[in-house]
């Protein structure tokens, strides 16, 4: 959806919702386009693209993985989410002519790299704990609550803005 009332140039704002292809759009295209030619935004833009090229897949995997226990629910929302992740990726890396996202932005890419090894197991852990809070009691589930939102504020801390 664009938004004419913006600035310099017209601002684009997702729809919500699964299979949303505003990005289709020849109109919404062609700003992007235009944005990421500008040398100032392409040296900004992974600022954009990085949450798509943090190991997010993976980590989303193991949470469906491991927290819903029908199967038939894992597929189908895992399959609409694992969808949209490609439609996204494929529509990142054709606006940003690039061949793998943040293949511009190194110091950005390393600095992911070097995050992963220390947030990603707060990941992991954080479903154990999911997990330990669901088998337990009210009483129980209180102590152990403390741990699942410190892995919940660690995640984010090392996260930042990059995914």
């Amino acid at each position: 959806v664009l938004d004419e009332d913006c600035e310099d140039l017209p601002s684009i704002r997702a729809e919500r919702g699964p299979g949303n292809r505003s990005w289709v759009r020849s109109s919404t295209r062609t700003i992007l386009e235009k944005l990421f030619s500008d040398p100032e935004i392409r040296q900004a833009k992974g600022l954009f693209i990085t949450p798509f090229k943090a190991q997010a897949k993976n980590i989303a995997s193991y949470y469906a993985e491991n927290l819903v226990d029908s199967e038939e629910l894992r597929v189908k929302y895992f399959s609409i989410i694992e969808r949209e992740y490609q439609m996204t990726k494929t529509a990142i890396l054709q606006i940003s002519q690039q061949d793998e996202l943040l293949d511009e932005t190194l110091y950005l890419r390393k600095s992911i790299e070097l995050r992963n090894p220390y947030v990603d197991p707060l990941s992991y852990l954080q479903v154990q704990f999911l997990k330990k809070v669901r088998a337990q009691g009210d009483d129980e589930r209180k102590s152990l609550l403390d741990y699942v939102l410190m892995s919940i504020t660690g995640v984010a801390s090392g996260l930042q803005s990059t995914g």
